[in-house]
């Protein structure tokens, strides 16, 4: 059905990339890419609960930080265990790999009821103009029966990476991952970010286990 205007297809996604990550992937879907076909379903309540659980832990975290907790909790799980902790997609940006649900949600100019299906469980302080420097505080306790114990251990993990990491070094760890080069070094000009693939994500059996993942994700 699509085939004959695959390429004009291809060059909207392109264009939709710079605008949106999430309209990206719903072009990618349409036109049938394999990208498309690996990307996740996202569990809104391990989201959720995970970002809790790290505030519970350490209570005025910046946006920065647990973007990169989740980061590290979902690459040490997926490739310890088979699976990610969040399911959430990754997408390459300026300042590494950022999961991209995960991302909006601490938004504070999103309208969270919509994007997560639940009212916001914490709040966000401003700290100068950057919204990366945003420190949040949780509203209530992580439900942990959404969380197994190597869900919490994953990202006690990713937590700590964070905490006791210079920054440099952060920078190194997330950029040098092969998903992340992959996809910002093939993003278009002047697009912010490019969705990461999910079997480049993964140390072993990347293709395969991509697809079951995504399959899994959605049923």
């Amino acid at each position: 059905m699509f085939s004959m205007h695959r390429p004009a297809l291809s060059a909207l996604a392109d264009l939709l990339a710079q605008r949106s990550d999430a309209l990206y992937r719903s072009v990618l879907m349409i036109i049938g890419s394999s990208d498309a076909r690996r990307v996740l379903k996202e569990d809104k309540r391990k989201i959720e609960e995970s970002i809790l659980y790290l505030l519970k832990r350490r209570e005025g975290l910046t946006q920065f930080q647990i973007g990169k907790a989740l980061y590290f909790a979902d690459m040490e799980h997926l490739n310890r265990f088979g699976r990610p902790v969040t399911f959430d997609n990754y997408t390459a940006m300026q300042k590494g790999p950022v999961p991209s649900l995960a991302y909006d949600a601490l938004k504070p100019e999103k309208d969270y009821s919509q994007l997560m299906g639940s009212d916001r469980p914490w709040t966000s302080i401003p700290r100068g103009s950057n919204p990366d420097a945003n420190e949040f505080t949780a509203n209530r306790l992580p439900r942990l029966e959404y969380l197994s114990k190597t869900d919490l251990e994953a990202l006690d993990l990713g937590l700590d990476k964070v905490l006791n990491t210079p920054r440099e070094e952060l920078h190194r760890l997330t950029h040098d991952n092969p998903a992340y080069k992959e996809a910002w070094s093939s993003k278009a000009p002047g697009q912010k970010g490019k969705f990461m693939r999910l079997d480049l994500m993964i140390e072993r059996d990347g293709d395969q286990l991509a697809d079951d993942l995504a399959y899994i994700s959605r049923n």
